[in-house]
């Protein structure tokens, strides 16, 4: 039955994901990040409480542009109470305009259980996405717009935690920009009108909140989980445009504040004591008309292999 139920998951997931034309996700990082992305939900090797993962993520982004994003994902424990996550990525993006990769924004969180008892479990995250350049990146001497950057170009502090119930999970946070790096001077008038993206030129990021809601199904050796996943926008992000004089200036980046709302689906099988293969994925079912940090995803498929020490 449990096995019915994974599939018959997985086969709704991949339904939504093809029948969707709306573009989103809009994860900025935290939605994976230490307890808000679920890690906490499944129990570690009584002997390996540690982890290295390998994702070799496919991504959809804007205009359809394939993403691919391999990360290294350590999880790591400090004692039985408290963990450390690190991930690196590396981003390639390749559409009509080019092809653009490099290093990724490096995301580290601390987690804490501050509550474990019965059927409930209750964890607290607090991290941090670290830019890895100003998304400023250019090809054949043109700039690029945001979803061919490899970098958002801001610092953001993380926030966020998730509570376990039986089989249910909820997790809740907040990603928010302290630093703005970003010194993207996208200008569509150097491409085709057909190649024009939202403007985001020196793009400051507002905050974004989530929730998280998953049921589990727990199998020998697994588990799988489904659930919804929005993330809401609590601001316009803003951006320098010209002025009637031809002068910079800042405005807001209109519907860019807004819903997100996405399905998401998620596995682990463990074929050794050691040895773990991982899945997750997401598609869009509500999004925001305006999306310039680059962010649009139409579809996300995260296949895994970790290894428990």
């Amino acid at each position: 039955m449990k096995y019915i139920v994974l599939i018959a998951a997985t086969l709704s997931f991949l339904s939504i994901s093809q029948i969707s034309n709306a573009q989103g996700c809009s994860d900025a990082g935290f939605c994976t990040a230490g307890s808000l992305g679920g890690y906490h939900d499944g129990e570690e090797s009584k002997d390996y409480k540690n982890r290295i993962s390998f994702i070799p993520a496919y991504e959809i982004g804007e205009k359809r542009i394939p993403l691919f994003i391999p990360q290294l994902k350590g999880n790591f424990s400090i004692d039985g109470s408290n963990s450390i996550e690190i991930t690196v990525p590396y981003v390639v993006a390749s559409g009509e305009l080019g092809t653009n990769h490099g290093i990724g924004d490096i995301i580290a969180t601390f987690t804490h259980r501050f509550y474990k008892k019965d059927d409930w479990e209750i964890y607290g995250t607090a991290g941090t996405r670290i830019a890895s350049g100003n998304a400023n990146d250019e090809i054949d001497g043109k700039d690029l717009p945001m979803p061919y950057q490899t970098s958002l170009g801001t610092y953001d502090l993380i926030l966020g935690g998730q509570f376990k119930y039986k089989t249910w999970l909820l997790s809740m946070g907040a990603q928010v920009p302290l630093v703005q790096a970003n010194d993207n001077e996208y200008n569509p008038l150097e491409w085709p009108e057909e190649d024009a993206y939202f403007l985001s030129q020196e793009l400051e990021r507002k905050a974004d909140v989530m929730l998280r809601i998953e049921k589990v199904f727990k199998f020998n050796r697994g588990y799988a989980k489904a659930g919804l996943l929005p993330i809401y926008h609590i601001q316009n992000d803003t951006y320098l445009v010209p002025n009637i004089s031809g002068e910079l200036e800042r405005v807001d980046a209109e519907d860019s504040q807004g819903l997100t709302l996405n399905a998401i689906v998620s596995a682990e099988y463990a074929v050794s004591d050691q040895w773990v293969l991982t899945f997750a994925g997401g598609a869009p079912m509500i999004v925001r008309d305006n999306r310039p940090d680059g962010l649009t995803r139409s579809l996300v498929l995260r296949p895994g292999v970790a290894f428990r020490f």
